[in-house]
């Protein structure tokens, strides 16, 4: 189950970066897919797109390699295109997908997510070669076999990283060029045939292994890392998508204290560590007793609920005041509580009450109830609320704002050193074609890149590039906070949509 993201904020994100990836061509082809409300045909695309036809082909194409958009073949073979938005968010995680990869199953696995992430989709002939390619071109895995890389692939898809796509027509869209991030590709790759079986990076699973992280990360602040260590094997005896479920599958007590790789002096304590998540304010776990036999079931939805709600708290201290936080924590953990009574309850002035609480109110994190009094002489009671749906929306808004302007600053920042950078970059090629020299020896090489170096960029200059590469890496690592943040407030989100379906 994915979400569909389309307010405004979301709108403005997700078309920020298909232009960053893409291109301006492929912003006015996103824009009408967005705002239209159904599906559309080719025809009627180029009607509303001041592009070639050969141009939109091209640009479906690339987005149906992504799963950007995605089609369905109609009565009278009619194809329609629709916009698979959530598709477009996962490229700010490609980068932390592969390091998954990497830390999962080493370097060449790394690669090979690489090839798939950058191109959409391929084949596993196409997939290997290219992947082979390129660590024949990496000095510390260039004696990497193909044989290797085909193994690593097959083990990819043995562990669920990689997914078949199953069969595509690519001569649906009517267009054979060839599409990737990192654009290069042999002309006689396999994926220019009509009907290949493809392959793409499972995006589900990997971001489960993020959701478990968000957990374990959150178990060790609280406890330890032991404790952290036996939950995360809990979650592996009985692997479920905690994405589409509230809860796991019952877990046996003995099972767990049989499989348990651990130290036998943490095995001893296993049901210590049981009865501490089962007695845990946010409710880790669930014990069930029957005679003869205990289990457990991990509730996915009271940890996120929690982690949701102390990234909301911390937001709202952060964007307006430490004591609207503090009246948000108050109102949550109340419930309802009369307006009237907050003062009292918050241990804060009137006005401040006043002011944060009608913030909140104004901001969509609270709800406002009003109730008839009494008698008809009676004033309405006025009470506030916390309704959890409205402001994990609200908290998520927010987030995508706070990732648009991350991307604009960091672009901004590179457009002002745009001549500079250039010079950098012209810097380097003269400097390796002179490394590559060989009529050079060794010192005249050297004297030679010294004074290209300095021909091309003066001390000053140096300094502005260094500080425009802390800049931007700190605006990089900023983004990935966010994108964190993101993940949690689509999963809270993704329980409500499941409490909403059983209704």
């Amino acid at each position: 189950m994915e979400l569909k993201y389309t307010g405004r904020k979301g709108y403005e994100l997700c078309i920020l970066i298909i232009e960053e990836y893409f291109g301006k061509n492929a912003v006015a082809v996103a824009k009408i897919l967005m705002k239209m409300p159904c599906a559309i045909d080719l025809n009627e695309l180029v009607q509303l797109v001041n592009l070639p036809p050969i141009e939109v082909r091209k640009l479906l194409r690339i987005f149906l390699r992504f799963d950007i958009v995605t089609f369905t073949i109609e009565e009278k073979s009619r194809i329609v295109y629709k916009i698979h938005s959530p598709a477009i968010l996962k490229l700010l995680r490609y980068a932390e997908y592969v390091r998954v990869v990497l830390l999962l199953f080493g370097n060449v696995a790394e690669a090979v997510a690489f090839e798939l992430l950058t191109s959409g989709k391929l084949s596993e002939v196409d997939c290997v070669n290219f992947t082979f390619q390129r660590l024949s071109k990496s000095i510390h895995l260039i004696y990497t076999t193909k044989s290797e890389v085909q193994q690593m692939f097959s083990n990819l898809v043995h562990c669920k990283i990689i997914k078949q796509c199953g069969v595509f027509n690519w001569s649906l869209v009517e267009d054979d060029s060839s599409v990737c991030l990192n654009q290069y590709r042999a002309s006689n790759s396999e994926s220019r045939m009509k009907k290949v079986i493809y392959w793409s990076v499972n995006f589900d699973f990997i971001e489960n292994c993020l959701r478990q992280k968000l957990i374990l990360d959150f178990i060790t602040d609280r406890y330890d890392k032991t404790a952290a260590e036996v939950f995360c094997f809990m979650t592996h005896v009985n692997e479920i998508d905690p994405c589409r479920n509230k809860r796991s599958n019952l877990i046996s007590h003995s099972e767990i204290l049989k499989k348990y790789p651990g130290s036998s002096t943490v095995k001893a304590e296993l049901p210590h560590y049981f009865d501490m998540f089962a007695n845990d304010s946010v409710k880790l776990i669930s014990v069930n007793t029957t005679v003869g036999s205990r289990t457990y079931t991990i509730e996915y939805a009271s940890i996120f609920e929690h982690l949701c709600f102390t990234a909301i708290t911390k937001l709202i201290s952060q964007r307006i005041d430490p004591k609207a936080a503090q009246l948000f924590r108050l109102i949550h953990a109340e419930n309802v509580v009369a307006q009237s009574e907050l003062e009292h309850k918050a241990l804060m002035s009137h006005n401040d009450v006043a002011r944060y609480s009608y913030i909140l109110t104004r901001d969509s994190f609270v709800e406002e109830i009003e109730l008839p009094g009494a008698d008809a002489n009676s004033s309405c009671i006025s009470f506030l609320t916390v309704d959890r749906k409205q402001a994990a929306k609200r908290a998520l808004d927010e987030t995508f704002r706070a990732i648009a302007n991350c991307i604009h600053r960091r672009n901004a920042e590179l457009t002002m050193q745009k001549e500079l950078l250039h010079r950098e970059e012209k810097c380097h090629t003269v400097c390796e074609m002179i490394r590559n020299d060989e009529k050079l020896d060794a010192k005249e090489k050297e004297r030679q890149i010294a004074e290209t170096k300095v021909s091309y960029i003066t001390d000053a200059e140096k300094e502005s590039l260094k500080n425009l590469n802390i800049s931007v890496k700190k605006l990089y690592a900023l983004q990935e906070l966010l994108m964190h943040s993101l993940l949690l407030f689509e999963t809270s989100l993704q329980y409500f949509h499941i409490d909403e379906r059983n209704v």
